[in-house]
């Protein structure tokens, strides 16, 4: 916390935690890769190439390699 305060100069170390627990609620630690943002990406790439629109966005979604990281206990 000494460091984050230190970089955001802030006067209080305890301005930093509750600044780092603010952001750790924020976000989400979900590693699964979401099919409606895979799609709504092809969707806006496939505007500037019509080749993409023949593709399935939903067969390039291949979450092995999250699923061994969570068996890993991470």
């Amino acid at each position: 916390m000494k460091s984050i305060a230190r970089v955001l100069r802030l006067q209080r170390q305890e301005d930093a935690e509750n600044g780092y627990n603010a952001m750790v609620a924020a976000y989400n630690i979900d590693l699964k890769v979401k099919p409606e943002g895979v799609k709504k990406i092809h969707s806006i790439l496939a505007r500037t190439n019509p080749k993409l629109q023949t593709f399935k966005p939903e067969t390039i979604i291949d979450d092995s390699l999250i699923q061994k990281i969570l068996a890993s206990g991470y």
